[in-house]
């Protein structure tokens, strides 16, 4: 249902997602033999919330660290986080949460789930675009945007050194692309395919910067393999598997963000995006 309504449905990027690890601190206050472990719980088939559960721990009365690394999930995105006690003996366990935490680059592809009615996954995208398609068919994603340039966007702030793949195809665009370190409409990196033929890397801080430019023959509606990795002030950019850039940007770097697909008066499509870890 929070997916489902037509004028006020929630559009909103996850705060968790697979790869990361999720850390508590817990201690036993009253009863026997409990146990604790973390678990999420995700949008899967029809929209409907499924639980992932963690390894247990047995609870002590001395504080202790509970981890788990979330593991690769079949849809998405994760809506809930929590912790859950269990006991062998009737009476309820208590226990104290000191803090809960999660940290660690995302392990993650963005694609169309092969899983039925499932719509949520459309709504963890943030459209900074005229009019984003989540397609059935073919790519994945289909993005317009008429006038300037847009993104849609996904991730978080705390974001800082990963590697982003798309295969993306422009179609009739001034420029198109794929953004990393996405901290809002101008301030991201991005490389770029524009119409005059060239690819860009380029830093948008509220104006945009070009870093590096080259021509490597591209055309329209090629559909080309794109790679942006991040690393500290360091940035290295492939297309197809060929090394085009590979730079620093020590003059105020941009250090975590988001990832997105850029459009500028035009389309793209991209079959899917990917997020891990710095090779």
């Amino acid at each position: 249902a929070l997916f489902a309504r037509p004028n006020y449905a929630a559009i909103a990027c996850p705060a968790i997602y697979p790869g990361q690890t999720i850390r508590a601190r817990l201690s036993l206050v009253e009863g026997n033999d409990v146990t604790a472990r973390l678990y999420l719980r995700y949008f899967g088939a029809g929209d409907q919330l499924v639980q992932v559960d963690g390894p247990p721990v047995l609870l002590k009365s001395a504080a202790q660290n509970v981890e788990w690394q979330v593991p690769p999930l079949p849809c998405g995105p994760i809506g809930e986080v929590g912790v859950e006690l269990s006991s062998r003996h009737p009476a309820s366990g208590q226990c104290v949460l000191h803090s809960f935490t999660w940290d660690g680059c995302p392990e993650v592809t963005f694609a169309r789930p092969d899983i039925a009615q499932a719509t949520s996954w459309k709504q963890a995208w943030v459209p900074g675009v005229d009019r984003p398609f989540f397609r059935e068919t073919g790519a994945s994603f289909l993005v317009l945007h008429s006038r300037g340039r847009g993104l849609l966007i996904q991730g978080q702030r705390q974001w800082t050194d990963y590697r982003a793949e798309t295969v993306l195809t422009p179609h009739l665009s001034l420029a198109a692309g794929l953004a990393v370190r996405v901290q809002g409409m101008e301030r991201y990196y991005a490389i770029l395919f524009t119409a005059d033929g060239n690819i860009q890397l380029v830093k948008c801080r509220h104006d945009q910067t070009i870093l590096a430019e080259k021509n490597i023959g591209w055309q329209r509606e090629q559909r080309d393999l794109v790679t942006l990795q991040v690393k500290g002030d360091h940035l290295l950019a492939s297309v197809d598997g060929n090394e085009v850039f590979n730079l620093a940007d020590p003059n105020g770097p941009l250090l975590g963000g988001g990832v997105g697909l850029v459009v500028e008066e035009g389309a793209l499509t991209a079959d899917y995006v990917q997020i891990g870890r710095v090779d």
